[in-house]
């Protein structure tokens, strides 16, 4: 398919959905500031605390903080922290992880483009005496997912999970996805978990999603309402890190704040039915972390996931249907248990 579009680095945005005190935020960080792609990079949290913000300074990335006061916005211009961010400095060759050894290039010091942005919102007075970890009644991880969307000021944008990594080139694949377009509305990679700090490429719920989506290796079914559908109709397929959002062609807000796990998938099956395509890149963009303390395993240690399974699956199947296919999903799914099978 010949180029259509001419989506570029200036066309996207990282924002990085920050909670709480991740010990993997930073290598997150620097997986996307070493993308061979550059785009605009911030940090959006709804419990800012005094490790997301010295990320933010570190790397001297915007900080958006959701919900710091009621009906309010704020941004904390990390340029300015700049003896906190001359510290810093000394250590960004090392990532957490060690996903890149060797790899002593680090473009903090270079704004990306886009960058130069004003928050929308001046700097509240005393909004950051607010309690580190404090959890904002009646919101949700649908209302955070929207307000990191807001917070780029470019078509597209990826919401970067913090326990995640990205692969070097998973920005120029999806930019080179989307100019094959005509009308795009996600674009999204394969990707593979981590567990343990090792590279999982392949366990029965990953080779379930993989054979989903194998239909979306041909470019032409991109555009097929009802391919998208039926895929969704089966399962969760696409993994949500890996996911652009191209935000003038979608509706907003993208996510309903009435699930805890998914969202995501929810998502996804009310956009299949838009007009546009779904681009989608077979190759390994991004590494999904597994652990305990992650939202998914927590539900399904709890159950809690097959409710809002079945929920998904009603909108696809009369209520016989939506239980069989639960229950084999439900199967493939339990791998993402942290010791599930490999």
């Amino acid at each position: 398919m010949k180029t259509i579009n001419h989506y570029d680095g200036i066309s996207h945005t990282f924002v990085i959905c920050a909670y709480q005190r991740s010990v993997y935020l930073e290598a997150c960080i620097q997986s996307i500031l070493r993308q061979s792609v550059r785009s605009s990079v911030c940090i959006a949290t709804s419990t800012p605390n005094e490790h997301i913000r010295n990320m933010a300074v570190k790397y001297r990335l915007p900080l958006f903080i959701n919900g710091a006061e009621e009906g309010k916005t704020v941004s904390e211009n990390t340029d300015q922290e700049d003896s906190a961010d001359q510290n810093a400095r000394g250590n960004q060759g090392q990532s957490a992880d060690q996903e890149a050894p060797g790899d002593q290039r680090h473009p903090a010091d270079q704004k990306a483009p886009g960058d130069q942005r004003q928050p929308a919102d001046q700097k509240a007075p005393g909004n950051q005496k607010q309690p580190a970890d404090q959890k904002r009644p009646g919101k949700g991880i649908a209302a955070d997912w929207n307000f990191a969307c807001s917070c780029a000021a470019t078509p597209l944008v990826t919401l970067a999970h913090q326990d995640d990594i990205y692969c070097r080139d998973y920005t120029k694949s999806i930019l080179a996805a989307l100019n094959r377009c005509r009308h795009p509305l996600i674009a999204f990679t394969d990707y593979c978990e981590l567990r343990d700090g090792k590279t999982v490429r392949s366990n029965r719920l990953l080779n379930v999603k993989r054979l989903l989506l194998l239909p979306l290796r041909i470019e032409h079914f991109w555009g097929s309402r009802f391919v998208r559908r039926r895929i969704l109709s089966l399962g969760s397929a696409i993994c949500c890190p890996s996911v652009t959002l191209v935000r003038p062609n979608l509706p907003f807000p993208v996510f309903k704040n009435n699930m805890r796990s998914n969202i995501d998938w929810q998502a996804w099956a009310e956009l299949s039915g838009l007009k546009g395509e779904f681009a989608y890149v077979p190759g390994i963009g991004m590494k999904h972390r597994i652990h305990g303390d992650s939202t998914t395993s927590d539900l399904l240690e709890k159950n809690e996931r097959k409710q809002e399974d079945m929920m998904v699956y009603r909108m696809f199947w009369p209520e016989w249907a939506a239980r069989i296919l639960e229950r084999f999903y439900q199967t493939a799914e339990h791998s993402n248990r942290t010791d599930g099978d490999q």
